[in-house]
């Protein structure tokens, strides 16, 4: 298979995806319910534009326990990125 038809069957699969999500709240439910108390705080704070090291120093963790459930938060939600991650929880409502 090509490289751009890998791509465009990636996309297309990604698609399928947030499309059945966007249409399935029992779905988008799933992933805020699969996220620990303290992922949801770690989530909000990424939201409000925190580093990791300022997230650390407000909830008394290590930076690289942050560092940790940020690179879990970012596979629960299936998204590539911290940012991508605080866009996601927006849209889907999981912060207020």
């Amino acid at each position: 298979m090509t490289n751009s038809k890998l791509r465009f069957n990636t996309l297309e699969s990604l698609s399928e995806r947030r499309l059945a999500i966007h249409t399935n709240p029992i779905l988008e439910n799933d992933y805020h319910q699969k996220l620990t108390a303290r992922e949801r705080t770690v989530l909000e704070l990424v939201c409000d534009g925190l580093t990791n090291k300022e997230i650390g120093r407000k909830l008394e963790i290590a930076e690289t326990t942050v560092r940790g459930h940020v690179q879990l938060i970012i596979q629960k939600l299936q998204v590539r990125n911290r940012t991508a991650c605080a866009a996601e929880a927006i849209r889907r409502h999981l912060v207020d």
